[in-house]
């Protein structure tokens, strides 16, 4: 099973900083537990303490948003569907736990979401089906909590979807220059008055704005 529900689960949720590799479950190859950075790194971090779920995260936009989220204080989970990059990122930021599967297969992707400890702040998808994340945030994540959707394919519905899920934000970021991606994709996180947005990197926040 993922690491964080075996015992001693991952820091969010009582351990300490590292959790401990667990067997396949729901079609993944299962979650490997990893350091975070030390807490008098994050003064001033403003996803302190706060837990942000990267799906695709070996994708190099979605790849340098981890790192964002990770330096702006943010507990982090990544799945990759390739364990070789995906041990790889975990390894160069530290990050809370890592599972690796298809985020195109429907049923992996809900067995992963179903096995997340307790409650979630972010779900940044770099992949995958976006209902099943839909799904996910309107019985699980915290109130205030957003979906960051990185993705050309959805612009059109985004202020359906942040109606479905409120008080949850939705919002989507276009395709654009990683760094840009990044950034866009943690201010996002941590302002509270976005959502229904389709943003563009570069230019202002655009779009129904659904609060």
């Amino acid at each position: 099973m993922p690491a964080w529900t075996q015992e001693k689960p991952w820091s969010r949720y009582g351990c300490g900083a590292t959790g401990e590799a667990g067997a396949p479950t729901g079609g993944s190859t299962g979650a490997i537990g990893r350091g975070g950075r030390h807490a008098d790194d994050m003064s001033d971090s403003p996803l302190l303490g706060q837990t942000v779920v990267v799906i695709g995260g070996c994708a190099p936009a979605v790849r340098e948003i981890a790192r964002r989220a990770k330096q702006a204080g943010a507990q982090l989970v990544i799945t990759d569907r390739r364990a070789g990059p995906l041990e790889d990122l975990a390894d160069e930021i530290g990050v809370e736990a890592t599972d690796c599967f298809d985020e195109e297969d429907a049923d992996a992707l809900e067995a992963f979401l179903g096995s997340l400890p307790g409650h979630v702040d972010h779900v940044v998808l770099g992949g995958g089906e976006p209902g099943c994340i839909v799904r996910y945030a309107r019985r699980e994540m915290r109130d205030g909590g957003s979906l960051v959707l990185v993705t050309t394919t959805l612009p059109a519905v985004v202020g359906q979807l942040a109606a479905e899920v409120a008080p949850v934000r939705v919002n989507v970021i276009t395709d654009g220059p990683a760094q840009a991606v990044a950034s866009t994709a943690v201010a996002l996180m941590i302002d509270p008055s976005r959502t229904g947005v389709v943003v563009s990197p570069g230019t202002p926040c655009a779009g129904s704005g659904v609060s």
